[in-house]
């Protein structure tokens, strides 16, 4: 990522099986954002569907979710 910032990650590829919970899931995402210096992000809501999970972060600050 260079002068930009990620608004959507999405994985296509097919998955037979779900093989991590969701806390593991949104670790792994914070872990993610995290490594690319993205901070301050809550999970508002996560989906699995076709065994792949959806989770949709948004900044917090001070206990609040900030939408754009």
């Amino acid at each position: 990522m260079r002068d930009g910032k990620i608004i959507e990650f999405s994985y296509s590829g097919s998955c037979n099986d779900v093989n991590i919970n969701r806390e593991q899931a949104t670790e792994i995402a914070l872990d993610f954002l995290a490594k690319n210096k993205i901070y301050n992000m809550k999970d508002v809501w996560v989906n699995l569907s076709n065994n792949v999970y959806t989770i949709n972060f948004a900044y917090e600050e001070g206990g609040v979710v900030v939408y754009s």
